[in-house]
């Protein structure tokens, strides 16, 4: 629920996911189930053509989002700029949503 509020907050109503192992899978059933629209899942790695989603290993000419997620958080930084030239949208870290998210929560818990 906490990272959906994420996306509302922030008016992402359509994303794209980086990492498309059992974080960004998860993501993926979190984010559509409360209604963001997820429109494909970006990964250096071939996947089998098992899901219902697009998986994108070259990240030239993608449909445009509100934001990417990268779920891989250790390598965010080294992801992020090299697919930071793809993109105008903002480009966020899982690590990052769920920091603001626990910051929003005690925030809500306090007032």
């Amino acid at each position: 629920y906490n990272l959906i509020y994420f996306f509302r907050k922030h008016g992402m109503g359509k994303i794209a996911i980086y990492g498309w192992g059992e974080a960004g899978r998860f993501l993926y059933e979190m984010a559509t189930d409360a209604g963001i629209e997820v429109s494909y899942a970006m990964d250096r790695n071939q996947f089998s053509d098992e899901s219902r989603l697009p998986v994108y290993q070259s990240f030239q000419e993608l449909p445009e989002v509100d934001a990417v997620v990268v779920t891989a958080i250790q390598a965010y930084a080294d992801i992020e700029a090299s697919i930071r030239p793809f993109f105008t949208c903002p480009i966020v870290s899982m690590d990052d949503i769920v920091a603001e998210c626990k910051v929003d929560l005690i925030d809500s818990a306090v007032s």
